[in-house]
Order: structure tokens, then C-alpha cells, then sequence
């Protein structure tokens, strides 16, 4: 198992993937607050400079939760999707697997470093990112809830990882990157439209955590059915995981 971290650790480290994540996840904090902050102003601002006298609300806390869950939902979910598959097809793709195979290497450790590398990073990146988000939103707004914001948070982790191991799943059996990525990207808008279906025991699925860190953010749904759809997708992607592993074991190298 150590061979193949190292491994993976090295082009990690090569190709700056980790810096990159990390440089995104901070300015997208830092954004979403000075956006929900002072938005309003600006364009008050230029509305009054085109002769236009109108007053804009003053913003609020939410505005905030809002810029930051948009921002991530829509950019910096994407960026990582795209990444993760790059990392978990690279060897295919370019023909690596065969030499790395030739070695004593077991195939489990080989999707299980995979797993656990892009999971740390993003797990990383989002508690770096909450740190930031939550320093600017406090000095601003003068309020900060921490406790509701880290719980939306993992919502959204969970959400993340479920995309993700899409990827992972599918690039266990394709000799592609577009074919995984695709995929992976299809169940993301698929979630946002499963979202209107939040009645009886579906609200509990975890699609809905395509809008629910945000709507848990706002203060507008119950602990109970974040806490659930999270758990729901947390054990989903330890599914995809498995049959990545039933899949690839499966599959000839080449």
C-alpha cells in the first residue's frame, strides 16, 4: 500500500493538483464573502453613476452561506470532478498500468489509494476554506454560525464524494477519461433535478445534498434529514468504491 501512495503522492506533488485545489477552495472563501458584503454596494454604486437613485437591501449573514454553497457547488465541484478523474484514469490512458503491474502490487491498494488520496485532499481543502470563510464572514457580518455551517459543510463533502466516486466506478471498467467524467457529471445534474422530489422518505435520499447544505445553512431544514441524506451518501460512495474494486479486479490491465 505504501508503494502506490508514494506513487500517487508523487504525481500528485508534480502536477501541483493539491496547491491548485487549495488556491481555489480559498479564493472562492474569501469571494463569497466580499461578494455577499458588497455586491449590493456596487451596484447601487453604478446604478446611481447611470442616474439611477435606487437603495439596495442591506446584505445579511445568508448572503453569505449563499456565495459561499453557490461557489462551490457550481465551481469548485467541477474543477475537483475533472481532477479526479484525470488522477484516477492517468495510468490507463497512457499506458502505465501494465509496468505497474509487473511489480507486486495489489489492485485493491491500487483503487484504494486512488479513493483515499482525493478524498483527504478535498476534505483538507474544505476544512482550509472554512477556516477562511468563516474568519471574513465574522470580522464582516459579526456573526458566525459555526456549528450549522461545519454540519452544511459535510453535507456538501458527502455530495462531493459521491460525484467523485462516480468517476471511479466508471474508470474502473473504461479505458477513457471523457466516458468517467461524463458519467460523473450526469449524476450531478440528475441530483439537482431529483432535488423537487422531497416528500415522504425521499427526502432522505442523498441527491437532495445538491441544494441541502445550503438550505441547513439558511436555517430552514431539520438536522435529522441532512444528518440522513449524509450518511446515505457517505455509504453510497463506500458502495462505488467496493464494485470499483469487483470491477477492476475484473478487468484486464491493459
Amino acid at each position: 500500500m505504501k508503494t502506490i501512495v508514494k506513487y500517487d503522492l508523487l504525481y500528485w506533488q508534480r502536477t501541483s493538483k493539491f496547491i491548485v485545489l487549495g488556491a481555489l477552495g480559498l479564493f472562492l472563501s474569501g469571494l463569497s464573502v466580499l461578494t455577499a458584503r458588497y455586491f449590493n454596494y456596487i451596484i447601487e454604486f453604478a446604478l446611481r453613476s447611470e442616474g439611477i437613485d435606487i437603495e439596495m437591501p442591506e446584505p445579511t449573514v445568508l448572503e453569505s452561506y449563499t456565495q459561499f454553497f453557490s461557489n462551490f457547488n457550481q465551481i469548485f465541484l467541477w474543477v475537483v470532478l475533472f481532477v479526479a478523474v484525470a488522477f484516477f484514469t492517468r495510468d490507463r490512458t497512457r499506458g502505465h498500468l501494465p509496468l505497474l503491474f509487473s511489480k507486486p502490487l495489489s489492485r485493491i491498494h491500487f483503487i484504494l489509494s486512488k479513493s483515499l488520496l482525493i478524498s483527504l485532499t478535498v476534505l483538507v481543502t474544505l476544512l482550509a476554506s472554512a477556516v477562511v470563510f468563516g474568519y471574513y464572514t465574522y470580522f464582516l457580518f459579526d456573526t458566525f454560525a459555526l456549528g450549522r455551517f461545519l454540519l452544511a459543510l459535510l453535507g456538501f463533502y458527502a455530495f462531493v464524494l459521491m460525484i467523485v466516486h462516480t468517476g471511479l466506478l466508471v474508470s474502473a471498467a473504461s479505458k477513457s477519461y471523457w466516458v468517467p467524467a461524463l458519467s460523473a457529471l450526469g449524476l450531478y445534474f440528475v441530483a439537482s433535478l431529483l432535488t423537487i422530489l422531497d416528500f415522504g422518505v425521499l427526502k432522505y435520499m442523498p441527491w437532495h445534498l445538491a441544494a441541502y447544505p445550503l438550505v441547513y445553512a439558511h436555517g430552514q431544514l431539520d438536522t435529522s434529514v441532512l444528518l440522513w441524506a449524509t450518511a446515505l451518501a457517505f455509504a453510497l460512495s463506500a458502495v462505488m468504491v467496493l464494485l470499483s474494486l469487483r470491477l477492476f479486479k475484473s478487468r484486464p490491465i491493459v
